[in-house]
């Protein structure tokens, strides 16, 4: 597999198929993955426990893959993510980058605006209560 498809293929096993068990086919179990926000999360069980956290609190998250960009062993996907926050369904925008060695995914990142979505789960929590 390409790492081009690899990359495409894992927003949709992973993300949207909510298929964990595919994370192995995937990631490098000494994988180390930056996320928006400061987070680093060093091998594929803390991946995997970051990526539950992120599920909870948007159980109906989904990702469109709107572009690839490949420079092998580097790719970087441009994406639009849609989910329900507070009653209303919001979108944002980003990227995300990874690192291919072999089969599996070693490295990657993402890049989108962490802060307004933050900020509108507060608001959700916060009317909630």
């Amino acid at each position: 597999m390409l790492n081009k498809e690899r990359s495409v293929k894992f927003f949709e096993r992973v993300w949207n198929e909510r298929d964990e068990n595919a994370l192995s086919g995937f990631l490098h179990p000494d994988v180390t993955a930056y996320f928006e926000g400061g987070v680093i999360c060093k091998g594929m069980e803390e991946v995997r426990a970051w990526m539950h956290d992120v599920l909870k609190a948007m159980p109906d998250l989904h990702f469109d893959v709107i572009d690839v960009i490949e420079e092998d062993p580097k790719v970087v996907v441009r994406w639009r993510a849609t989910a329900t926050v507070g009653g209303q369904t919001e979108m944002v925008q980003g990227m995300t980058w990874f690192l291919h060695r072999g089969d599996a995914i070693v490295e990657g990142g993402d890049c989108w605006n962490k802060g307004a979505l933050d900020a509108k789960l507060e608001r959700a929590a916060a009317t909630a209560a």
